[in-house]
């Protein structure tokens, strides 16, 4: 384990889970431990839930990666193509974006060192199905986790990512929407 595992940002999170543990000892099971990197073959971060499930089967997850692990949250890239795009293009397409997008993304919590690893960014290409609309060739979504400092220049960031596109694409008749959305999910049965 790093220093970072026993300093001061998580000291905290190990003395509320080993009183918890020391009251509650089934919760060992399902409270905070280390993310362990297989590739690497070390600790890089801690994950866990707060306690066991609760009466209907819920669990709240709790995790912090250290600093020189970070960047590796991958922003999710779907592309919709009208059917007609050439092979070519989306092939080119699927070249450039994993590159453009980590640039437009890139920001001083998750720095982009140019360096692309697999699992950086995650590529989701469909072509326009009968009951889709749209009239542009090609269409990017991409959604990243938030930050404020990824939230300034936002357009600017959009439209050097639209830039890339239509670099790659050979065309103008493209769309890009950029989202760093704040969002939470749970399900229940």
């Amino acid at each position: 384990l790093s220093a970072y595992f026993a300093g001061r940002e998580w000291r905290g999170v190990w003395l509320v889970r080993s009183q918890q543990v020391a009251e509650r000892p089934a919760d060992a099971a399902w409270v905070t431990g280390v993310i362990w990197d297989e590739e690497q073959h070390l600790a890089v971060g801690r994950a866990g839930y707060h306690g066991p499930p609760d009466a209907v089967g819920m669990v709240e997850i709790g995790y912090a990666v250290a600093p020189e692990y970070r960047r590796r949250a991958m922003p999710i890239v779907e592309v919709t193509h009208d059917p007609a795009v050439p092979a070519a293009t989306l092939q080119r397409l699927a070249d450039a974006l994993p590159h453009a997008v980590s640039l437009a993304v890139e920001c001083p919590e998750e720095p982009y060192d140019g360096h692309l690893r697999p699992g950086d960014v995650d590529l989701r290409f469909r072509a326009r199905g009968e009951r889709d609309y749209g009239g542009l060739d090609v269409v990017v979504e991409v959604r990243s986790k938030w930050s404020a400092s990824r939230a300034e220049a936002l357009q600017e960031r959009c439209d050097r990512l639209r830039d890339a596109v239509v670099d790659a694409a050979g065309t103008t008749s493209v769309g890009v929407y950029l989202s760093i959305p704040v969002a939470a999910w749970a399900q229940g049965e």
